[in-house]
């Protein structure tokens, strides 16, 4: 479920996002473990849009062992 409203999608060695959030969710968060790597992901409306793991502007989520921090702001509505 929450896969689906994360709009979390395997590619390879890297992850990407498209969030579905309902309308009236202004962010959620989850933590999440693929392939032996470690996420904590924050999708907010209230955030600058954009992707950022750990701190830095990024296309897409590494999967690479580590534990990431990720970011996503998204358009309000």
């Amino acid at each position: 479920m929450a896969e689906v409203l994360f709009g979390i999608a395997l590619r390879g060695d890297y992850l990407t996002l498209d969030p579905r959030l309902p309308s009236h969710w202004p962010e959620a968060e989850m933590d999440a473990v693929f392939a032996g790597t470690t996420l904590h992901i924050h999708i907010s409306r209230e955030l600058p849009p954009g992707l950022s793991v750990d701190a830095n502007p990024a296309t897409r989520v590494p999967r690479d062992g580590g534990k990431h921090t990720v970011r996503l702001g998204i358009p309000v509505g």
